[in-house]
């Protein structure tokens, strides 16, 4: 539990209408709204990188971009919906409308798998999709988050 979603998300990283006009602007978005007390751009740099090394869509309009940082004690996770859609290069060709941003520890090398796995399984499911689409404010985003992490 200490290394699941639910656990890693604070209500204040979720985004619940991002509107960016791609990839790179929606990371940077994430960035400065989830890596508090790192530097915003150096995150970016480093969160880019990652994606440019390989892409994080995973399909069904979910991406998770990710990096791993020597500045964190603890996995950090940032939520943005973006209704619109947004241009991912994702391996089914549908825009993403869903971008879970990951930060682990540089120290922990299980937590980013165990995260991303975790998250791919939530997003699977049509039903999550579809309710975390509709939620209407971070406060049930959040709470949704939770309760598919007990599942």
């Amino acid at each position: 539990r200490k290394s699941s979603p639910a656990a890693a998300l604070d209500a204040s990283n979720i985004l619940p209408s991002l509107v960016a006009g791609n990839r790179d602007e929606a990371i940077r978005t994430l960035c400065a709204r989830t890596g508090a007390g790192l530097d915003p751009q150096a995150l970016a740099v480093a969160v880019l990188k990652r994606e440019e090394l390989m892409g994080t869509a995973l399909g069904y309009g979910v991406a998770v971009p990710h990096a791993r940082m020597a500045e964190i004690a603890t996995p950090r996770l940032g939520f943005a919906r973006a209704p619109a859609g947004i241009e991912w290069n994702a391996p089914d060709g549908l825009p993403v409308r869903f971008v879970f941003l990951l930060l682990t520890p540089a120290s922990e090398d299980e937590s980013q798998l165990h995260l991303l796995r975790a998250i791919a399984t939530i997003m699977n499911c049509s039903q999550n999709r579809d309710l975390l689409l509709n939620a209407p404010d971070s406060e049930i985003v959040s709470r949704l988050i939770d309760m598919f992490g007990e599942r």
